[in-house]
């Protein structure tokens, strides 16, 4: 299931209180954590999306001033199993990339105006690899992929993904505080200040950083535990 729950910031002098709580507005599976969206072409509405586990399908709502319309249903993409990675929308808005486990990536352009997914391609990875976590560079070309012990980059410019897919780090064996907490690459984010940041996973107190995330391979400069928690 997947609910709803509505605010109304004008009450309680400013404080907010709850006015609609829990209204079921998809009676089905939905993968967990994989809940995102964007901003409507028109400037003043949003996109939400979700996708349904055991199938391709993915589900969008819109968010208005009426209020929630939807789900939408579009299956696009590769079947996708119960999964713990990631989806991201790039800062421009126009590309939705999902990252997960076994089954790869998906890399989608985005119309804001109707909020309909185009499959621009798939990537696979090492079978030994776990996707967990996934991110656009600010301009939109690169993606990052955290895959617990490897990161990877793939450029979405690349007339065949697969072949542009570069390692560009391995996890340098380092437990912080100690053992046997491993630092290594979990979920991921592009942040204000332009860089992006990965988790280290369960009980760690490091990020990894990529400083210069809009260029092409070593060149992004990926610095391994270098933010203390």
């Amino acid at each position: 299931f997947l609910y709803a729950s509505k605010v109304d910031m004008t009450l309680a002098g400013g404080n907010g209180a709850v006015t609609q709580k829990n209204q079921v507005i998809f009676n089905g599976n939905v993968q967990p954590g994989h809940l995102t969206a964007v901003r409507h072409g028109n400037g003043r509405d949003w996109w939400v999306y979700a996708h349904e586990f055991n199938s391709n399908s993915f589900l969008r709502w819109l968010l208005s001033p009426t209020g929630l319309a939807g789900p939408v249903m579009q299956g696009v993409g590769v079947y996708r199993a119960p999964d713990p990675g990631q989806v991201v929308i790039s800062k421009q808005g126009d590309q939705f990339a999902y990252f997960a486990g076994e089954t790869g990536l998906d890399l989608f352009s985005l119309d804001r105006c109707d909020g309909v997914l185009s499959h621009l391609g798939h990537v696979d990875l090492d079978s030994a690899d776990f996707g967990l976590g996934v991110s656009f560079s600010p301009n939109g070309r690169f993606l990052y992929l955290s895959a617990q012990t490897r990161l990877y980059q793939v450029d979405g410019q690349a007339s065949d993904l697969q072949a542009s897919v570069t390692q560009i780090a391995i996890w340098d064996s380092t437990y912080s505080p100690g053992p046997p907490f491993a630092t290594l690459f979990g979920a991921s984010k592009l942040a204000p200040d332009g860089k992006v940041y990965i988790s280290t996973m369960n009980s760690t107190d490091k990020l990894h950083v990529i400083n210069y995330p809009d260029s092409l391979g070593a060149a992004c400069d990926i610095q391994q535990h270098a933010v203390t928690l």
